[in-house]
């Protein structure tokens, strides 16, 4: 199979810098007969445009450039769309104080953009920093914690009306706004590793935690005596001020 050698590049160029297409390239002087004679080049190459697309797309947002060097964008589908808009997608924060990664959760009509995401992190590392449980359950659990973004409760789906029950029982003043999911990393027999998810829970801005749901032994009240709270969610829940433990509360009904 013959190809023009410009046309070639011009291809080439749509993959990442480091992707298998470029490396393969450096490894085979004739293009026309080694590489693009394979047919997994061809079947690639679609869902590499995409990518592309996709990144453009993103890059269009206002704010992108905001994300340099502090964030790094994973876990989303190369699908591009008509408009640039925010898409469904995990930001891993590269040099993570106390959260380690932004959910990205927007509506398909959110006139949201990259400046919001930023500022709406900013909040929710300004609020958990003032609450050294979070950074303690960290350490003891190789953790990660996660926002949600927009912020609200609502990111809690099944659990937001029980949050918002749970905080106006407690009348530990401020806004439940802050949703978190906590997690910790697993090794794959691969090798790869994981995040699975162990609990969630919700922040004010002033600090105070409420954690709904606790998951496996290394959830966020494993350590607290209570392996499981999701089993009992509607009757039971945890306070955590600023500062002091966990208290494990017994919902009114």
């Amino acid at each position: 199979m013959a190809l023009d050698r410009g046309l070639a590049a011009a291809l080439v160029d749509l993959a990442p810098t480091n992707g298998w297409m470029r490396a393969q390239l450096e490894e085979h002087r004739d293009w026309r007969e080694s590489v693009w004679s394979t047919p997994d080049v061809w079947n690639d190459i679609p869902q590499r445009v995409n990518e592309v697309l996709t990144r453009i797309n993103y890059q269009r947002v206002p704010g992108w450039a905001g994300l340099e060097g502090r964030f790094q964008l994973e876990s989303t589908s190369a699908r591009p769309t008509s408009e640039p808009r925010l898409p469904t997608a995990t930001l891993m924060v590269t040099r993570p104080g106390t959260i380690d990664r932004v959910l990205l959760r927007p509506e398909w009509n959110d006139d949201l953009d990259w400046n919001d995401v930023v500022a709406a992190y900013e909040r929710a590392e300004r609020a958990a920093s003032t609450q050294p449980w979070l950074a303690r359950w960290k350490r003891e659990n190789q953790g990660r914690i996660g926002v949600f973004f927009p912020l609200g409760i609502d990111q809690l789906v099944r659990y937001a009306s029980v949050a918002a029950e749970a905080w106006e029982e407690t009348q530990i003043g401020g806004t439940p706004e802050i949703a978190l999911l906590f997690s910790f990393q697993s090794s794959l027999p691969d090798g790869r590793v994981m995040n699975v998810g162990c609990g969630q829970g919700v922040l004010s801005a002033e600090g105070t935690l409420l954690i709904l749901q606790s998951n496996s032994t290394r959830g966020p009240l494993a350590s607290d005596g209570l392996l499981n709270s999701g089993i009992d969610l509607t009757q039971r829940y945890a306070v955590v001020r600023p500062g002091a433990a966990p208290e494990i509360r017994t919902r009114q009904n």
